[in-house]
């Protein structure tokens, strides 16, 4: 996990942006995902869960920012599982 700013305001990406697909890329190489038929998703079939996407936060430096990703039930490990991908540049909605 990265290091987020205390009471860091949460935002949200633009989905379908160039943000929002380099993000869901990125964490598709997690290495946790390798191993996945469709490690973008990792859906897991018995408990009809998949990666979510939960916001984006700033981190500690003040300049940058993390997009943050929750698994309630992940395939390989059958627990929940938590990512933070850095931001390349985001674009925000309101």
């Amino acid at each position: 996990m990265l290091n987020v700013e205390p009471n860091s305001p949460i935002r949200s990406m633009e989905r379908d942006s160039d943000e929002w697909k380099m993000a869901w890329s990125a964490l598709s190489y997690e290495e946790i995902n390798q191993s996945l038929p469709d490690p973008d998703e990792a859906w897991n079939p018995e408990y009809h869960e998949g990666w979510q996407y939960m916001g984006s936060v700033r981190l500690l430096s003040g300049a940058e920012w993390a997009h943050q990703f929750r698994h309630r039930c992940h395939p390989v490990t059958n627990k929940r599982e938590y990512r933070d991908v850095r931001s390349f540049g985001c674009s925000w909605s309101a």
